[in-house]
């Protein structure tokens, strides 16, 4: 089996909208819920293939040139105990199961109803995580969790290859140094200097137009479309045209950080439909990003696509 990333993400609407004397985390209320179910485009998980053949398909545009299907429908994996492989079918869809919350109070976990301990002198205090009239970019925190729908509904457990987690926690930015600081976090990816200029970002122009229309350009790895730039690799966007649209970005930078990093790991090419094999870069036409709250986006948008379409 090759899935590729659906991602549900969330924007903490608790604070954003109000007052800053007035921008408190909500605790003991959880979002997660039959209502958060309920809202996600399980249309976008297709198309689905089996080898190279569509048996269903779906509502978004999907590359096929990006290891989206092989020509073989039947495949074998090795494994440890005798006969040391296994027969398999190859086949490939969309997985829901990373959801990601972008907010702008650093601590607060409005998908946990939580309010976690954070240092503002190093998760950045609320000022900063706030874009006002004047400022030219937004800083927010970010949390992964694992959140395998369909292993949480019951549906199709007991294929061998599907992650057996329901709900976990991956990720929190606050206890990142580097999410904090543009300048640290170059130091680590040195390649920001080559990536995160402006002449890069003059490559992103097509990015932009494949992504409102079509599929974003995967080889085109440092670039958001109509968003940002990736780089750099910390929790600042100059995407400020509206909330909710930066943080997308942030969620979207998020995910290449976690693959620079090698946290998060490929499971959808080619050649690694056995398993998932460490890559330091996305390959962005293998995820779906779909906004839930504040208000639910009806269908997935792929990395870098305007707000506009």
């Amino acid at each position: 089996m090759r899935s590729k990333k659906f991602i549900i993400s969330i924007i903490a609407s608790t604070t954003i909208f109000t007052n800053a004397s007035f921008a408190l985390c909500s605790t003991g209320q959880s979002i997660l819920g039959a209502e958060l179910l309920t809202e996600v485009c399980y249309e976008c998980m297709f198309p689905f293939r089996i080898g190279e053949f569509t048996v269903i398909d779906g509502p978004m545009p999907d590359s096929e040139g990006e290891g989206a299907a092989v020509s073989s429908v039947i495949c074998t994996c090795p494994i440890d105990a005798p006969p040391f492989f296994r027969i398999g079918i190859n086949f490939s869809y969309f997985l829901p199961d990373r959801f990601i919350e972008s907010v702008k109070d650093p601590g607060c976990a409005p998908s946990l109803g939580l309010q976690l301990p954070a240092n503002p002198m190093i998760a950045g205090d609320d000022t900063s995580s706030r874009k006002s009239a004047t400022s030219k970019y937004i800083k927010q925190q970010t949390h992964v969790y694992i959140l395998n729908i369909m292993e949480m509904l019951s549906i199709a457990t007991d294929l061998a290859c599907m992650e057996n987690v329901g709900f976990d926690v991956v990720y929190l930015t606050e206890y990142d140094p580097l999410w904090q600081s543009d300048t640290l976090s170059a130091f680590i990816n040195p390649e920001a200097i080559l990536f995160g200029n402006p002449f890069a970002n003059l490559a992103c122009i097509p990015d932009a137009v494949s992504s409102a229309f079509f599929t974003p350009i995967s080889p085109l790895f440092w670039c958001l479309g109509s968003h940002d730039n990736v780089y750099p690799l910390a929790g600042s966007s100059s995407d400020t045209k509206d909330f909710v649209e930066g943080s997308l970005t942030l969620a979207e930078k998020t995910v290449y950080k976690l693959h620079r990093e090698l946290i998060m790991w490929d499971e959808s090419g080619k050649f690694n439909y056995c398993k998932k094999i460490p890559l330091p870069v996305w390959v962005k036409g293998n995820y779906r990003f779909q906004p839930i709250t504040p208000i639910a986006h009806p269908i997935g948008v792929v990395p870098g696509q305007t707000g506009m379409m």
